[in-house]
């Protein structure tokens, strides 16, 4: 048996992405994402602004972050 994970490339995150997701799955998702990131993913998320969130180095983790959820 084969398996594959895909995830969204950058340039497919936006304010707002995961807050159903997290929201649904509570804070210990959000805690150990922001936790292991160094900075809040879930702050940058809901809230923008939009240039940070486009940013290599945090387009990125936050992006895995959200799918990896």
């Amino acid at each position: 048996m084969r398996f594959a994970v895909l995830f969204p490339g950058q340039g497919s995150q936006f304010v707002g992405m995961g807050a159903d997701l997290f929201a649904s799955y509570g804070e210990l998702l959000v805690e150990q994402a922001d936790a292991v990131l160094g900075w809040s993913r879930s702050d940058l998320c809901s809230n923008g602004p939009e240039e940070a969130l486009t940013a290599t180095d945090k387009a990125q983790p936050a992006l895995y972050a959200t799918s990896f959820a």
